[in-house]
């Protein structure tokens, strides 16, 4: 017997000495022992699935969360208390699937061609310069961001702040300005601000001809209610 010289022969298995894997690596990699009793022994949490229940169009079942003997009578009625509807996610997407359908509704009955015949129409139209109520015209920015560089606005000393727009309360036209006058011109457009409460100005202030109701206390009241035929 010849001691092993040290260097490979012709016909022995390729082995490379800086590569010596442990024993570790040459077995299975993350097994682990599986027993039955630490599915349920506070290891993993059981996994329970409820009954079905059947889809219900409203947001809750009032009929239980709200039974009708446990109800209190306001208004004379016993009606149940559904303020979830209006926050509701099954409310929210009924309502957003009606609006898709009304859309694609309104798209099927829809004459492009004569949409865009009222468009050219409208732009062939003429544009008059702004003019006041004397009829003399008002003087205008030709770029929106001309607005407080070229028109600049007057110091107003009755302003709490630097605003571009300086609205008075009677929004004057003076003749002296010559079309410089410190109103808001927005055309045939009108802020909510100014649209709400409008008609109040030419209501006649005058004492109530009726007394305050207390609807609150009336709340519970079936005083005021009628029955027909009793």
């Amino acid at each position: 017997m010849y001691p092993d010289p040290g260097y490979t022969s012709i016909g022995d298995p390729y082995k490379d000495p800086d590569r010596v894997l442990p024993g570790r690596w040459r077995e299975k990699q993350f097994q682990t022992n599986r027993i039955p009793k630490n599915a349920h022994d506070g290891f993993f949490i059981k996994l329970e699935h409820p009954k079905n229940e059947p889809y219900v169009e409203l947001a809750e079942p009032y009929a239980k969360t709200q039974p009708a003997d446990k109800r209190k009578l306001g208004f004379g009625t016993k009606d149940a208390n559904k303020r979830g509807e209006f926050t509701s996610t099954r409310a929210t997407e009924r309502y957003r699937d009606l609006l898709v359908m009304e859309q694609q509704l309104m798209d099927k009955a829809r004459d492009k061609g004569k949409e865009q015949e009222l468009v050219a129409k409208w732009d062939k139209q003429p544009r008059y310069p702004a003019t006041n109520k004397a009829g003399q015209p008002l003087k205008e920015a030709n770029h929106l961001y001309d607005i407080g560089r070229t028109l600049v606005t007057p110091y107003n000393p009755y302003g709490l702040k630097d605003t571009y727009y300086t609205l008075p309360k009677h929004a004057p036209i003076d003749p002296k300005n010559k079309g410089k006058d410190p109103i808001r011109r927005l055309g045939p457009y009108k802020p909510m601000s100014a649209d709400i409460g409008e008609l109040a100005w030419g209501a006649e202030y005058k004492k109530p001809e009726h007394g305050q109701a207390h609807y609150v206390d009336k709340f519970y009241d079936k005083g005021h209610l009628e029955v027909k035929g009793a």
